[in-house]
């Protein structure tokens, strides 16, 4: 059976500052790949007030390294703030820089 994590829960908390919440989602993610989970999953939303939300393709690019065999997707991302010729541009830039720090 393949099992897997949607990543918001961890994203999301309010009495932690957002670079604490990322970090400690490499954190699960790393436990989760451990684990034998099967993919991991990010969302987009804009409306989430008062919870804090980075951006999804970020967010994957931060914790690919961690993530080992695991699928990596999101669940939603909104293309109406990017052109389509511009996000798998995005989505390469951000996985190579974060590779290359």
């Amino acid at each position: 059976m393949n099992c897997g994590l949607l990543l918001l829960p961890f994203l999301g908390a309010l009495h932690r500052p957002v670079a604490d919440n990322i970090e400690n989602t490499v954190e699960v993610v790393r436990t989760a790949s451990r684990l034998g989970f099967s993919w991991i999953s990010v969302s987009q939303h804009f409306v989430s007030h008062p919870t804090r939300w980075p951006q999804p393709l970020l967010i994957l690019s931060r914790v690919a390294p961690e993530a080992g065999p695991m699928r990596l997707m999101t669940q939603m991302v909104f293309c109406r703030s990017t052109t389509p010729s511009s996000l798998p541009r995005r989505w390469r830039h951000s996985t190579t820089s974060r590779a290359a720090g």
